[in-house]
């Protein structure tokens, strides 16, 4: 990256200056089930998000909650900890170790997969002899794809399936009310991008929203400068960008509802100042040779 792209005021300029993201008008459908016709439209672009209500017991996404903030004290090394990319997270992990953290380093990828699979039991004990909401994703998608879905492998080593995340105010980037907009996927503009599918098991009484902004797909938004500039954690720089962008769509989740939706899109969740954000997170991933379905966190 050259050197003026360090400059806070040239950022601003640019930013100020471009031309308008397009849009292209998805919506986030909400719906009782999962169906093929639904995670089709994803991928067609048809879509940015799939929410279905009460997907987990909301009693049990409740006292599994509570489980975790009684029994389990925040990570303080997760929160805010450095990534191999130089950015910093904003949630905390209580259970699982993610391959975000994992792919940092030699030691850090070693504990990923030596920990993976027991992790994956730990998540289905949480949930006390029922079917795990994230066992129960995996196996609807694998009965609705044509080419079926599994937990990832990595040259044969079984990857993590999914991680507890946890939110708190005080893990929240600082200045962000409106929440960091950023995109989670360097693929977004090809056909191996991925989604984000979340269990909510506790949410702040106020804010926790997650906002999706239906940015069009194609090369005039990925050359638009808000685009390419958007996972800047700068306050003002945010800010700037999120005037810039169109309004986004906000979905408020509530305890046991699934959330799907595409990482390739810009998206934020917005601040809180008390309670807990707390879901149980995977990514939904596609073989760019059979098309078939993973998953891992």
């Amino acid at each position: 990256m050259k050197k003026l792209f360090l400059n806070k005021p040239i950022l601003l300029e640019f930013i100020a200056n471009a031309p308008a993201v397009p849009v292209d008008g998805a919506k986030v459908i909400q719906t009782k089930r999962l169906t093929l016709p639904h995670i089709q439209k994803l991928y067609d672009e048809k879509i940015c998000g799939i929410h279905i209500p009460q997907f987990c017991d909301p009693r049990l996404a409740k006292l599994v909650a509570k489980k975790i903030i009684d029994e389990i004290p925040l990570n303080r090394r997760n929160i805010k900890g450095l990534t191999r990319k130089g950015h910093h997270l904003d949630v905390n992990y209580p259970i699982g170790f993610p391959k975000i953290l994992g792919m940092t380093s030699k030691t850090s990828e070693a504990r990923y997969f030596k920990e993976a699979q027991l992790t994956n039991q730990r998540i289905r004990d949480l949930f006390e002899g029922q079917l795990s909401p994230l066992d129960r994703l995996r196996l609807e998608l694998d009965e609705l794809w044509p080419t079926g879905c599994r937990v990832t492998k990595t040259d044969g080593k079984t990857n993590l399936a999914g991680a507890i995340r946890r939110m708190t105010p005080d893990t929240l980037i600082e200045g962000l009310p409106e929440g960091y907009c950023h995109i989670d996927d360097p693929n977004r503009f090809d056909k191996r991008r991925y989604f984000s599918a979340c269990i909510y098991l506790a949410v702040p009484k106020s804010g926790g929203a997650l906002n999706i902004w239906n940015v069009a797909y194609g090369a005039q938004s990925s050359a638009n400068p808000i685009i390419k500039l958007c996972n800047q954690k700068d306050p003002e720089i945010q800010r700037a960008i999120q005037q810039r962008l169109p309004p986004p769509i906000s979905v408020q989740p509530a305890p046991g509802d699934l959330i799907i939706f595409d990482v390739g899109r810009p998206h934020a969740v917005t601040g809180f100042s008390a309670g807990n954000r707390i879901c149980l997170q995977t990514f939904i991933r596609r073989d760019i040779i059979d098309q078939s379905m993973s998953l891992n966190s």
